[in-house]
């Protein structure tokens, strides 16, 4: 059977892997969009080949817990080796996204959320002495723990010099592992999320933060050119490093499909990061499928996330029961929808806490959708409830069309459920990356 590996370069913009990626081989997609705007909902889309609001999953339900099976699922039935390697919590066994890996690992930060790895932050807050004897008893606790002591050592000594990156942490784990056939390997890569912080020989301006409160109270719409900045260097580092992990991949799997979930936004809409919206910014995302028999040519059709997940059991020889299209056959006349549920719980809760105005926080709080036409053209709903047409040259029929396709989609209701309760170590790394 035929090799096939997944990587997400997680919250890569398509203008930035475009200007900073232009190594990738292969067949890129240049009108290729997300099902929504951020990892939740992308990576359910991705991993069943439906429509968050068809399997309800999404802002108001973060569990992969829908009836339908899981692209793993359905590859392990076919007999292969499915291993996963997330440096993205929201996309991993806490929120069952595990579902049909025979190894589900996480990376970078999201390292200390191994068993295996000692709980260092949790030791630090519950230190009782301070400095210098802090570090050694916390030390000690670590060496007379159950964890594995050198990897639990290496990850302390990363955390204490800001040094984890989830691109190297990869690169040196896949280096370790042994592949055969009958393969699938899931890898996400989270260096050019927030904090925006890579090594430092790739920083050109310090970091200042903002945060979704500060995000959400200005509504400012121009961007802020520091952040985009930080945001730029993070990709550099990520197009070199994920140079190596290409190259490492090309030895044991025939196909490498590399996709982003979303993009990233720095002010333009009068928001920031991803947390509310389906704008071009956010829902435009490279995928380019890499291969033996792929020629580098660029195709315009129009296409989804979805279209990746039947891609990759078309590849596996395996059936398929979902919306989309193979990527290997001749385009057919589909449209397709890019879909925001209002703001996460923990976001709707921090809002709230920093008391931002209602009417804003209401704004934030509706569901808004895009359109990306089977003629190439994108249309997108705004808080103010205008319609946008985002390009392409057929504006008024796709204005017209937009309700009529949006209403046809099937959705699942769901409750919104309450903020879950964390483990230290994992409420930090969910703290670090702008989650809670």
């Amino acid at each position: 059977m035929t090799n096939i590996a997944l990587v997400v370069l997680d919250t890569l913009r398509k203008d930035t892997f475009d200007e900073y990626f232009d190594w990738v081989p292969g067949r890129r997609y240049e009108n290729a969009w997300s099902t929504s705007h951020y990892t939740v909902p992308a990576h359910a889309s991705l991993f069943t080949g439906k429509y968050p609001s068809e399997i309800g999953v999404h802002a108001k339900h973060e569990t992969l817990d829908c009836d339908s099976p899981t692209l793993a699922e359905q590859l392990s039935d076919a007999g292969y080796r499915t291993r996963a390697l997330s440096a993205n919590l929201l996309a991993s066994p806490l929120n069952d996204f595990d579902r049909g890996f025979d190894e589900f690992v996480p990376t970078g930060n999201a390292s200390g959320t191994d068993d295996d790895i000692f709980n260092w932050r949790d030791a630090i807050e519950n230190a009782s002495n301070a400095g210098l004897l802090r570090d050694i008893e916390v030390l000690s606790k670590c060496l007379l723990s159950d964890s594995k002591t050198l990897r639990s050592l290496k990850y302390g000594w990363k955390i204490k010099t800001d040094s984890v990156h989830s691109a190297e942490d990869s690169l040196s784990k896949i280096e370790r592992m042994e592949f055969g056939s009958d393969e699938f390997l899931y890898v996400n890569l989270m260096d050019v999320h927030t904090p925006y912080k890579p090594p430092r020989e790739y920083q050109t301006v310090p970091y200042e933060g903002v945060s979704i409160e500060q995000w959400a109270e200005s509504g400012e719409r121009n961007p802020n050119e520091r952040l985009k900045t930080a945001y730029n260097d993070c990709a550099r580092y990520l197009s070199d490093k994920y140079r190596e992990i290409f190259h490492e991949l090309e030895e044991h799997f025939d196909y490498i499909i590399t996709v982003s979930d979303h993009g990233e936004l720095f002010g333009e809409h009068g928001v920031g990061q991803h947390i509310w919206g389906v704008f071009p910014e956010l829902t435009h995302v490279p995928v380019c499928i890499s291969g033996s028999h792929r020629e580098n040519v660029s195709s315009d059709r129009p296409t989804s996330l979805l279209d990746v997940y039947q891609t990759i059991l078309d590849l596996a020889q395996t059936e398929k029961d979902a919306r989309g299209e193979s990527l290997l056959d001749s385009p057919s006349s589909n449209n397709y929808i890019s879909e925001c549920h209002g703001l996460r719980i923990s976001w709707l809760n921090k809002l709230q806490e920093a008391g931002v105005e209602r009417e804003r926080i209401e704004k934030l709080e509706q569901t808004v959708r895009g359109v990306v036409f089977k003629r190439g053209s994108y249309v997108y709903e705004q808080a103010e409830g205008d319609l946008v047409h985002a390009g392409g040259d057929d504006a008024d029929t796709a204005l017209s069309e937009f309700e009529e396709i949006v209403s046809g989609l099937d959705e699942i209701s769901v409750e919104a459920g309450e903020q879950r309760a964390y483990t230290t170590e994992v409420q930090s790394q969910l703290e670090d990356l702008g989650y809670l």
